[in-house]
């Protein structure tokens, strides 16, 4: 609304001086205080897109127009966030480049910001490396202070009693939240906040100073409601016969016309408890241990076929179906604090959730700072982003 008013004060005015009509890259008298402030209350309320505009990758850039269309529409009215005001908003002046961590600089490695430094009290061990490497996920009990978790579950419920979530997602029983309220402050601490295990353990598998600080800043809030529908008799039947099928996973970061491999791990952080009833599925998430490894080659020849890899794709991303009986999942009965980490090729599914309370988990997608250069590379070396894993096991 703030866009439209002031784009149409600005165009009505530049019509009635006789201006040309609206169009891609029209300008108007005093347009450039119009975009600027525009694009102040956008930066602001959407830091994500200074990092976007900042790092102006070209194909980054036209993904992001392309998926979102009120982007796209401010793009093409008043043109792209001038340069001065990327650096006012992101805190950085013409005298003061982009820190050393900013994590676009190039083919080596950067230092990370400093609350996502490393922490040798938290350090993976060598049998979490050998779990990594050969299962694709690690299971860390406590990894984030239940304080943070706390602070998450407060401004996700404050959302929730106000209305502001996100109910587009497909699955009716899923709620998420919107892009603003999904990466505030209290959620991206969860991450990055003080005893959290979480710089420490990803840099650990992907090598100290690989990781892309950007990718931190985004999370997935992931809330899954119970089912009304299903007597305790039944959901308990039910229950047992999910943990028996080996076709209703997928894998993150895929979609069609051939696009893969867009983040390197999958790191979700439970915020309620999952482990009440064994016997009674409470939206727990499941994984297909070792399976990154059984479907390379699958995944790999999707990706190559002609038509782009969209009809194949569906069969190991994201599909309805799957061509893979991966057999029975593995289970995660995790609790308040606990965090897993997944491989981004590794299989895995949402269960239902037949308990009393909703479950709550928040999902980052994190990648390596050198991951569009990586990403090709990868679908033959499955271990390529984890330079951290590769170093600590014997060749």
């Amino acid at each position: 609304q703030f866009v439209t008013q002031l784009v149409t004060q600005g165009m009505s005015g530049a019509q009635a001086g006789g201006a040309v009509p609206p169009r891609e890259g029209w300008r108007f008298p005093g347009s450039t205080l119009i975009s600027s402030a525009v694009w102040r209350k956008i930066l602001k309320e959407h830091p994500a897109l200074v990092d976007l505009f900042l790092d102006n990758n070209p194909d980054h850039i036209a993904t992001a127009r392309q998926r979102f269309s009120e982007l796209d529409s401010v793009i093409k009215k008043l043109g792209p966030p001038p340069d001065s005001l990327l650096r006012e908003v992101s805190g950085a002046t013409p005298a003061q480049p982009r820190p050393s961590w900013w994590p676009f600089s190039g083919s080596t490695a950067a230092a990370v910001p400093p609350n996502l430094q490393y922490n040798d009290a938290h350090a993976l061990s060598a049998e979490d490396q050998r779990h990594f490497f050969s299962e694709g996920f690690l299971h860390l009990r406590d990894a984030v202070p239940v304080g943070l978790v706390d602070d998450a579950l407060r401004h996700i419920n404050a959302c929730i009693g106000r209305g502001d979530v996100d109910r587009t997602i497909p699955d009716p029983a899923m709620v998420g939240l919107p892009p603003n309220h999904a990466s505030s402050p209290a959620i991206i601490a969860l991450f990055s906040g003080a005893g959290s295990r979480l710089p420490t353990a990803v840099q650990d598998l992907l090598g100290r100073g690989n990781l892309d600080a950007a990718s931190t800043r985004y999370a997935q809030v992931a809330l899954r409601f119970p089912s009304s529908a299903v007597r305790a008799d039944e959901a308990v039947k039910r229950s047992a016969a999910a943990k028996q099928d080996g076709k209703g996973w997928h894998i993150d970061g895929f979609e069609e016309g051939g696009a893969h491999s867009a983040f390197a791990l999958l790191v979700g952080v439970c915020l309620s408890d999952t482990d009440d009833n064994p016997e009674l599925l409470s939206g727990n998430l499941s994984v297909h241990p070792g399976a990154h490894w059984t479907l390379q080659h699958a995944i790999k020849t999707a990706v190559s076929t002609p038509d782009g890899g969209a009809a194949a794709l569906s069969q190991v991303g994201g599909g309805a179906t799957r061509s893979h009986d991966l057999g029975p999942p593995t289970v995660l009965h995790m609790k308040k604090g606990d965090v897993v980490i997944a491989h981004q090729k590794l299989p895995h599914r949402g269960m239902a959730n037949y308990g009393p309370n909703v479950r709550y988990q928040i999902y980052f997608r994190v990648r390596h700072v050198r991951h569009a250069l990586m990403r090709e590379a990868w679908l033959d070396d499955l271990m390529l982003p984890f330079e951290g894993t590769r170093a600590a096991l014997p060749q």
